[in-house]
């Protein structure tokens, strides 16, 4: 089952079972808490053209704003979803930040 945070339904983690699978994370910060909605991030995703490559996100609740930690399959996926928040648009929302973290290799799961 999905997590809940911001109130916004998670899902699960299209991972499981897999072993040594890199994934490429984003992290997006400073989301003003309004936009804090499924219907928004699956915009995003589908705007920015990276819908497919999703894995899984979580939101993280800040004092002042929110953070979207996304997973993706691909690093061009991660590049891409970046590079749509560095749109003029995201300037009037309060300098929203976006950036790709190091790669992280998923540990073996045991069963």
């Amino acid at each position: 089952n999905g997590q809940r945070a911001c109130g916004v339904e998670q899902p699960s983690s299209s991972t499981e079972g897999l072993t040594g699978f890199k994934t490429h994370s984003v992290l997006v910060e400073r989301l003003p808490p309004k936009l804090c909605h499924a219907v928004f991030f699956s915009a995003t995703f589908e705007h920015s053209g990276v819908l497919p490559s999703v894995l899984e996100y979580q939101v993280i609740p800040l004092a002042s704003a929110v953070a979207l930690l996304v997973d993706f399959s691909d690093r061009r996926a991660a590049e891409a979803y970046v590079e749509h928040f560095s749109l003029p648009f995201w300037a009037q929302h309060g300098g929203v930040k976006a950036k790709v973290l190091p790669p992280v290799r998923l540990a073996a799961q045991q069963t």
